[in-house]
């Protein structure tokens, strides 16, 4: 399979099996959502989706990043609708108000790499409230959406390295390396350890 468009639309289809697959999970009470990881999700993947639109040109490889700021939308509604959050602390506030920084940084300089790079850096650091709830005991997470978001930014990191108007440099590179693969397996890995306890 040799299409970015192909590979983006895959990566879309399976991104969004992984946040119904866990909104499920959130609404039979087998996942607690950390409110911080879901806020920031929303607000840098929308920043990030444009961001990264305009590095790499293409529209159905970032469909995967669009795809996760509205679910990440609708999880974080469901579950303040629901009360099915856990609290927010000093490091997620913290990291929100980087978020608005980066979003300053990038409407100063109008340079979308840049700002694309600094955002993988937010999105690395997101992943640490829900890392450190499953470590605490405070939150619960199944490993199959987490293990599917791997595999749906696998693909996306395939359609950018195959994508004619890539330019192949780490910024285009970081999402579906850092985000996808790194923050997504890294959970997923934990779960996994967690759940065999």
């Amino acid at each position: 399979m040799n299409n970015p468009d192909t590979l983006g639309y895959i990566a879309s289809s399976i991104i969004m099996i992984v946040y119904v697959t866990y909104l499920i999970q959130v609404v039979r009470g087998q996942s607690t959502p950390n409110p911080a990881t879901w806020l920031i999700w929303i607000t840098v993947l929308t920043l990030n989706t444009v961001t990264f639109f305009l590095t790499v040109k293409n529209i159905p490889i970032c469909l995967i990043s669009l795809m996760g700021s509205l679910n990440s939308l609708t999880i974080f509604l469901y579950s303040l609708r629901k009360k099915k959050l856990t609290g927010l602390g000093h490091l997620e506030i913290f990291i929100l108000i980087l978020t608005a920084i980066i979003g300053l940084v990038w409407y100063l300089t109008s340079n979308s790499g840049l700002a694309n790079a600094l955002i993988q850096i937010i999105l690395i650091i997101s992943f640490w409230p829900t890392l450190n709830g499953l470590i605490k005991g405070t939150a619960k997470e199944k490993s199959v959406p987490w293990l599917l978001a791997v595999l749906a930014y696998t693909f996306t990191l395939s359609a950018v390295l195959i994508n004619p108007n890539s330019d192949y440099n780490y910024v285009e590179l970081a999402f579906p390396m850092v985000n996808g693969i790194l923050g997504n397996g890294s959970i997923a890995v934990l779960a996994i350890l967690k759940n065999k306890t």
